[in-house]
This record gives C-alpha cells, structure tokens and sequence, in this order.
C-alpha cells in the first residue's frame, strides 16, 4: 500500500533522494529546528482556541512548552528558543480574529485517509486544523508562520498544491468544502541590537506585534486571513498532476532510482539535514545512530 501525503509529494517535487531518505528508509533527523518548535506551539494554540480553551490556558501553555524545550536544549539553541517563545506569546496575545460566533460550524481537527479513483493501494491521507462554516460556505481551516509578506503568501495560496489536497480529500470523503481559510502569521523582522538582552529583544518583539494588530485589516503586515478557493476544474487539474507523480513514484520505488536534485541542499538559508549521508556512497552506521532516527519503512 502506498500511502503519500502533500508533505511527502512536496519533497518528491523538491528531491527524489531526499524522498528516499525520509520515506523510504524512514530516516528522521535527530534535531528538531526552532522553526518547527515555533510552528508547532503556535498551531497547538489555535487548536485549543478553537476548542474552547481560554486566553490564559493558552498563554500558560505557550509558558510551560517553551519552559520544557529550554530546559532540554543545548546551550547553543537556549537564546533562539527564548526569543521563539516571545514570538509566539505576540502572535496570540494580539491575534485580531478570536471572534468565533462568526462561524456557524466549527469542526475541531480531523485526519484523513481517501482512495483514488482508478488507482489501486494507493491511499492520500494528511490531517487538517478544523472545518468552519461561514455564511453557508464550508472551509477547512489551516494556520500558517511564515516569512513572506502578505502579497507573497495571498498569491501563493491561491495554487497552493496543500490547499488543492486537502480540499480534493476532503470532498471525496464527503465534505462539502470549498476551499481553504488560512490563518497566517507573519515571523518577525526585527533584528537583535548590540547591547540588547534577550529579554529587551523579546519584550520588543511582543510590542511589534501588539502595533501592526492595531492597524486596519488591509494594513497589518503580521496577520493574515485568507480565502483560498478552488474550482471544479482546479481540482481535476489537481488530479492528473497527482496521478502522474503516483506514476513517477510507483518508477522511482520500482527501479530504486533515487536521483539528487543539489539545488535543493540550501533551501531558505538552511542546509538540507541528509546532507551528511547524501555525498557518500554508503552511510557509515555510526552517523545514522548519531543523526537520524529510523522509523517503520514506507
């Protein structure tokens, strides 16, 4: 049974031999990124939020997550997380759109798992933030960080290929949806000063996101919401692209012909983390022990 995802499309897209490492082999770095601490405390909150917990249940869990990561991390990574943790505390505390009576549904997390018509063993599976209905219209609601600006982000997900997937899913399970309503917030730009604590940064970091909330909406730089439509035939197109990478991965898994794509070892200033095992022939056992972690084979 194959099972593929939009993350591991986005990554067969990027590199097939990364494809390899990560769902083939299963291999899954042993460091997890700031980024991703960000990111997955700040969804974590949305999700509570929109499950009924409080201002201050989310503001204590934001304080004890980053607690608990702090006192786990390597002295190289404290600053960087302490700084993630006031990034996060500003992204909630002032996020402008807590007003759920606005939805007249409001669907709570869900996972998924679909066939595709025509294909055998194959299954599309992925999980979402929640559904909300408004104004008769069903949405399913995704919240982003990210670093681009509004305009950048607003174009990007109008062909966003995570949109199409979710939505061609979720309607082929029977879920009236129309589209996707993103939540997203903008990472901020602001630069540590020289004689600046990580406190002082952090506390101004908290107050530029409490400035740009106060904006009117077509002004603010770090909030976003977006409606990310997609047609009839949107979602047919979105089908034969599929149709055809399930093609190219059936070949690649087939012929165990796992190419590298190189441009794609420095992706957004961070080395690629397979970079230590991609240039050698075979990987010593030791560096996968010591970097990866091996999960079931896909």
């Amino acid at each position: 049974m194959l099972k593929i995802s939009h993350s591991s499309m986005s990554v067969a897209r990027g590199c097939w031999k990364k494809y390899y490492w990560k769902y083939i082999e299963g291999l899954t770095p042993k460091r997890r990124s700031v980024a991703l601490s960000l990111g997955s405390a700040v969804h974590t909150c949305f999700e509570k939020f929109y499950t009924g917990s409080s201002d201050s249940e989310i503001i204590s869990y934001l304080q004890e997550t980053f607690k608990e990561e702090i006192s786990n991390a390597s002295e190289y990574d404290v600053e960087a997380l302490e700084l993630a943790k006031y990034t996060a505390l500003g992204m909630w505390l002032y996020y402008p759109y807590k007003d759920v009576t606005e939805f007249t549904t409001n669907v709570p997390e869900m996972e998924f798992e679909t066939k595709i018509k025509g294909l055998r063993n194959v299954r599309l599976v992925g999980r979402v933030d929640g559904l909300v209905e408004k104004d008769g219209k069903m949405w399913i609601r995704e919240v982003k960080t990210t670093g681009l600006t509004p305009r950048q982000f607003t174009g990007r997900v109008q062909t966003s290929s995570q949109a199409s997937t979710y939505v061609y899913a979720l309607k082929s399970l029977g879920h009236p949806v129309i589209g996707v309503m993103y939540d997203c917030i903008k990472k901020p730009l602001l630069r540590k000063r020289k004689y600046e604590s990580v406190i002082e940064f952090g506390e101004r970091i908290v107050n530029d996101y409490k400035e740009d909330s106060k904006k009117p909406e077509n002004e603010r730089k770090a909030y976003i919401r977006e409606y990310a439509y997609r047609s009839t035939q949107q979602l047919k197109d979105y089908e034969k692209d599929l149709r055809a990478l399930i093609t190219d991965i059936r070949y690649k898994r087939n012929h165990k012909n796992w190419c590298r794509n190189t441009d794609q070892c420095w992706n957004f200033n961070s080395l690629c983390p397979y970079e230590k095992i991609c240039f050698v022939e075979k990987p010593d056992q030791l560096t996968l022990e010591l970097n990866y972690d091996r999960k079931v084979r896909a």
